[in-house]
């Protein structure tokens, strides 16, 4: 069966249109997962501990740097965490709900600090 020079230009335009969304979608998707792959993982197993004893041992199974001050983690449990994470996944889920954030200023080197307030809204005048 011979296309018609109409079918073949209809063809040629849904290729065109449908290859260029599909080579962008698939360089959003490679950059992602380039992404995803530049972040090693790691077999993380902190107990829940004081916060300052458990990224003391978080930096010792990852080899990054976690530094925080001792006022800032002082007073503070972790919970337990396990599992197959990235860095900021296991600082993630260390931090969750303690009112602390980890900074990362070099590709091993981490500080802890607090997590600055939201800004407050003016009060109204009566």
């Amino acid at each position: 069966m011979r296309s018609s020079p109409r079918h073949r230009l209809l063809s040629a335009a849904l290729a065109a249109a449908f290859g260029t969304t599909f080579v962008s979608w698939s360089g959003i998707a490679s950059a992602q997962a380039s992404a995803q792959a530049a972040a090693p993982t790691f077999d993380v197993s902190v107990p829940a501990q004081p916060l300052a004893a458990a990224l003391n041992e978080l930096s010792r199974q990852t080899g990054a740097q976690v530094l925080a001050a001792g006022d800032v983690v002082t007073g503070i449990n972790a919970p337990a965490v396990s599992g197959r994470l990235t860095l900021q996944q296991a600082l993630d889920r260390l931090l969750a709900g303690s009112g602390l954030v980890a900074a990362r200023n070099a590709t091993s080197q981490v500080t802890i600090q607090r997590a600055s307030p939201p800004p407050q809204a003016p009060r109204s005048r009566r």
